[in-house]
């Protein structure tokens, strides 16, 4: 005999839009951004919190959307890489710096990484070498080296006038 799952009926907004969904309790965000929400940027890693690939944010902070149940996000607001670039002319020049320094990242590592630096951006618009790398050290990026990452970051800060250490 199986036992159907209960449907959780979740209110949020996903990059400005307002959403109602019914979610399962065991599924993740991650899960339902992607899958069911059908928005590409937020893609699936290692499922555990370990390589940075599905950061989004959630009530203005960076989070692992696959740590995170879809359940959880009630009332909340939920912002990917797509809906940032939309509407933030500080995530815009993270962008260009990005593209400037020659950034080769894959499209998987990409918004994960745009997503927390532009969070540290929001927090700290003059970041140091050091709280840039510690605000990306959750990612697990091979594409390209974590001094890339930061010369990019620091060129976007505030216009690149930035303290370097």
């Amino acid at each position: 005999m199986t036992q159907s799952r209960k449907l959780l009926k979740r209110k949020f907004t996903l990059n400005g839009q307002p959403q109602e969904v019914d979610v399962d309790g065991h599924e993740t965000l991650q899960h339902l951004l992607q899958e069911r929400l059908q928005l590409s940027e937020c893609r699936r890693g290692c499922d555990r919190g370990d390589c940075g690939v599905c950061t989004v944010m959630l009530d203005g902070q960076p989070v692992y959307a696959c740590l995170v149940m879809a359940a959880e996000v009630d009332q909340s607001i939920v912002e990917t890489a797509q809906g940032l670039s939309a509407a933030n002319a500080k995530y815009q020049r993270l962008q260009r710096a990005f593209q400037e320094h020659a950034l080769t990242l894959c499209h998987l590592c990409r918004p994960g990484l745009l997503v927390s630096a532009s969070a540290l951006l929001g927090e700290r618009p003059a970041p140091s070498q050091e709280q840039i790398r510690a605000a990306i050290s959750g990612h697990l990026c091979r594409c390209s080296g974590p001094d890339q990452v930061v010369r990019a970051v620091l060129a976007a800060a505030d216009g690149g006038k930035v303290e370097t250490s």
